[in-house]
């Protein structure tokens, strides 16, 4: 409920029992006509024991509820795992898989947008078919490691001098693909 509250940066008493920051979230929700709750990376928010797994999926039953509020969870398998073993919210959350990002206009369209957002002097051109194909094979085609990847080649772009994203320097950059940091969590 804290991290609710200071997402809608309202103010409330860190230490108040959690019935407590629930009617208040509960409110707020009702105040602001929230009708969906968007919640990223949600086995963060699982992390820990049954106990507390099951504190947390009872509060989101309860919100939904209660507040009348949709929930809308994004997250890696073990988050359908820890939903999955709880038959209520197995019924109440369809899975749907994100499918990897291929080459192509949509993708292009993304790089497109992230290049906008940099604050690279010059033009990088990440859409065109041998940056984007560049961007695909490094980040292993998901969502959190283009952005990771294409942050990271902005902030070496920015040091060097360049001021622009270049395939020598995707190729060059000191960054870890996904399959490679779990090789490496298996190694530690």
């Amino acid at each position: 409920y804290s991290r609710i509250m200071d997402s809608l940066m309202a103010p409330y008493k860190p230490t108040a029992p959690v019935y407590e920051k629930y009617s208040q979230v509960k409110r707020l929700f009702g105040e602001m006509d929230v009708r969906i709750l968007i919640i990223d990376e949600i086995h963060h928010l699982i992390a820990g024991g049954l106990t507390k797994q099951r504190e947390f999926r009872n509060a989101l039953k309860s919100l939904s509820n209660e507040a009348k509020v949709s929930i809308v969870a994004s997250g890696i398998e073990e988050a359908y795992n820890a939903f999955n073993a709880d038959p209520q919210m197995s019924s109440r959350f369809v899975p749907i898989e994100m499918p990897s990002w291929t080459p192509g206009r949509q993708l292009g369209t993304l790089l497109k947008t992230l290049e906008h957002r940099t604050p690279l002097r010059q033009p990088s051109g990440l859409h065109r078919p041998e940056m984007m194909q560049a961007i695909y094979v490094r980040s292993e085609s998901t969502l959190g490691d283009i952005f990771d990847l294409v942050k990271t080649a902005a902030v070496e772009a920015i040091r060097s001098g360049k001021e622009a994203i270049t395939e020598q320097q995707l190729a060059e950059l000191d960054w870890v693909p996904p399959s490679k940091r779990r090789t490496y969590r298996r190694q530690l």
